[in-house]
């Protein structure tokens, strides 16, 4: 090994590789071509050996440590690299190649884990170089990229949640550009329960490339071979690695007939299965990638269901600290009474067609943006910048809502408005509050709806007395006015007002 190290070895073999676009031409006078359109030629031992040959190298790293790949963590000597040994490394060419090729992504995997540990700039490079060819390929041609991948994702450094953004992206909600008035984030606007309101944006910047989340979110209809695979290699990572599968459940969810991320996975691979029965390819079979990514989350919703579980019991015992002046019998009577409140209220949701979804975090609905406010600007100048860059920060003020996802629409809105999950905008009238949700077929006054003024009016309450004052001089009947989208407790609370009153 010492001696391969001293005759940069890996160089010579890269060299060799990359024929013409080697990043040392200078080792070799001649570049052969090898292989052709039918025959390609056999470097999956060459990529062994550079494997072999890294893991024994040295890098420099922030923190002193090697990587976690390297064998000097084993106890073996650990030989430096020459720079033309590092400039073939970090060669974009080399892994290019090997990706598109379709080499031993194995070793290309574990040359990456080696040069990526605790290098930002390398590491920037490589998420490209993912993201570019995972958005380019079909399902036939993307497994090395998603390989490679989990290599590149698992690897546990201090850049490992930038590597997660890069690859996976972070959550924006989608604006939707009015006419008149602010920009929306949430369902105003919207044509249909199943819209995206949340986009996974990568930080990367890559044209024409976007994270692999919304690459297969927004292409589960058109591209289900590719969606599903890479779904399936999602899946394997969120079972094997508790820091990715931290990241992913933590993400909102992406449109709102769901109450976390994960919900729309289990609809997916049963859509993929049952369209799997219909069609079927000779050289790609449908139903065995669907059964083996079906199979993978189940574990996962066991783990899934383990953490709200754990969740709760942290919320409880936290709660429970502050409760020193409670009797402990009737501490453990209240249990008791709440978890038999909680098996009847589970055995009855059970029991419902439409079920809600839930999560450890209560889900909203964004409604329309009634109102924007400029915090603060800033004006940054700079002598390469001939223009000067203005830095605004805007609060906006949004209409709300709690979510009731079921997974096929969402309870807070009525059955009538809902047509097979789209919206029955032509039925919303402009004086239903509904109309700060959905946006009306036509609206009055250039935009602005006629509820705003009251809305606007009752946002302001701040204690039930200032309401019931509020209730009886805006009603004309002398009952109190009914809120926004209303739950159950809402109904309650408004029924005993009317019996007192």
């Amino acid at each position: 090994m010492k001696y391969l190290f001293q005759h940069e070895f890996i160089s010579v073999l890269i060299d060799f590789y990359l024929e013409k676009k080697s990043p040392v031409p200078e080792l070799s006078e001649k570049k052969h071509s090898m292989g052709n359109r039918y025959t390609d030629p056999e470097f999956n031992p060459l990529i062994q050996t550079i494997a072999c040959m890294v893991v024994r190298s040295h890098v420099v790293t922030k923190s002193g440590a090697p990587p976690l790949s390297s064998h000097a963590r084993q106890g073996y000597p650990a030989f430096n690299l020459s720079s033309n040994d590092l400039k073939c490394l970090t060669c974009p060419e080399f892994y290019e190649k090997t990706l598109k090729e379709k080499y031993n992504f194995v070793c290309l995997g574990t040359i990456i884990q080696h040069f990526c540990f605790e290098n930002e700039s390398f590491s920037y490079c490589i998420a490209e170089i993912l993201l570019k060819g995972i958005n380019r390929c079909n399902y036939e041609e993307v497994k090395p990229y998603l390989e490679a991948m989990s290599y590149f994702v698992s690897i546990a450094d201090f850049l490992q949640p930038k590597r997660l953004e890069w690859i996976f992206g972070y959550p924006q909600p989608i604006v939707s550009t009015a006419r008149s008035g602010a920009d929306n984030f949430g369902t105003f606007g919207n044509s249909s329960i199943e819209e995206l309101v949340v986009s996974y944006e990568t930080p990367l910047a890559l044209e024409n490339t976007t994270s692999i989340l919304n690459l297969v979110l927004q292409g589960r209809k058109k591209f289900d071979n590719l969606c599903m695979v890479c779904i399936r290699q999602i899946i394997m990572l969120l079972n094997e690695n508790n820091t990715i599968f931290q990241y992913i459940t933590s993400l909102p969810p992406p449109s709102y007939n769901y109450a976390k991320f994960t919900d729309w996975i289990t609809p997916f691979i049963d859509y993929f299965l049952a369209d799997a029965k219909r069609f079927s390819y000779s050289s790609y079979s449908q139903e065995e990638v669907g059964l083996e990514a079906q199979k993978i989350w189940k574990s996962i919703e066991a783990k899934l269901q383990e953490t709200v579980e754990n969740t709760n019991k942290a919320w409880e015992q936290a709660y429970s600290t502050f409760q020193d002046g409670i009797n402990t019998n009737q501490q453990e009577e209240k249990v008791e009474e709440k978890e038999e409140k909680e098996e009847g209220e589970n055995k009855e949701a059970s029991e419902k067609k439409d079920e809600v979804l839930s999560w450890i975090i209560k889900p909203y609905i964004i409604g329309q943006t009634y109102k924007e406010e400029e915090l603060d600007r800033k004006y940054y100048t700079n002598q390469d910048i001939p223009q000067e860059v203005s830095l605004a920060s805007v609060e906006s003020y949004c209409y709300i809502t709690e979510s009731k996802p079921t997974g096929k629409g969402n309870k807070a809105f009525p059955d009538f408005i809902m047509n097979d999950q789209k919206y029955r905008t032509v039925d919303v009238n402009t004086e239903s509050p509904l109309s700060l949700f959905i946006q009306p077929r036509g609206v009055s006054e250039a935009g602005q709806l006629t509820m705003k003024s009251y809305v606007e009016k009752a946002l302001k309450d701040k204690n039930p007395e200032e309401k019931n004052t509020i209730a009886k001089e805006d009603s004309s009947d002398g009952e109190v006015i009914e809120p926004l989208l209303q739950d159950d407790d809402d109904i309650k609370e408004r029924q005993k007002l009317n019996e007192e009153k």
